[in-house]
Parts: structure tokens; C-alpha cells; sequence
């Protein structure tokens, strides 16, 4: 018995997604864009303001 094997690339691997990919990706992407807000936020925080 002989199977098919061939694999077929994609043109734009990277292109590819599917909705609950996306849904994962944005889920995924909001609390890492607020944590480093916050970190930003606190490191700036610990410099003293000048006037």
C-alpha cells in the first residue's frame, strides 16, 4: 500500500491564522502591551521630575 506523502509548502507560512488564532494572539498580546506599560510606567516613575 503506498501512501501520499507530499507536502506542499505554504507561499506565506506567516500569513496564515484561523480566528480562534487570532482571538488567542489578541488575548495573548493585551496583557503583555499592559505589563510592560506598567513597568515602563514604574521605571519612569523612579526618576525625579525636573521643572
Amino acid at each position: 500500500m503506498k501512501t501520499d506523502t507530499t507536502v506542499v509548502p505554504f507561499a506565506h507560512p506567516d500569513a496564515f491564522g484561523d480566528p480562534l488564532t487570532s482571538v488567542l494572539r489578541e488575548g495573548a498580546r493585551r496583557p503583555l502591551a499592559q505589563a510592560v506599560e506598567a513597568e515602563a510606567e514604574a521605571f519612569l516613575a523612579a526618576w525625579p521630575r525636573s521643572a
